[in-house]
């Protein structure tokens, strides 16, 4: 099981920055079987549904700051929304794939 007890990921798509390529990280991944894949740096394609994921959880951050609201406090209801919304690809909710 890993750190936070729901066990390691079964695979890893990353670019290829020097943290991801070192041979300490690839002896990491094959200890505990992760797959891993390698993107070009800065490809569209593999970075882009992230980048999106990105960009709406820093405008949630921004109007928590100018609204004087806590920044942990928006996280919180911003990672809730996100587990609980159903996902266009799997048509169900990621809390429910992780229980």
């Amino acid at each position: 099981m890993g750190p936070t007890g729901y066990g390691y990921p079964f695979s890893l798509k990353s670019d290829n920055a020097p943290q991801f390529v070192s041979e300490e990280f690839e002896n990491f991944l094959a200890t505990h079987g992760i797959q891993h894949q390698n993107f070009p740096l800065l490809w569209p394609q593999a970075n882009d549904e992230i980048e999106q994921q990105n960009r709406t959880l820093l405008k949630s951050l921004k109007v928590a700051e100018v609204e004087g609201k806590k920044w942990k406090d928006k996280l919180d209801e911003f990672l809730l929304a996100y587990r609980t919304t159903p996902h266009s690809s799997t048509w169900t909710t990621p809390a429910f794939l992780m229980f």
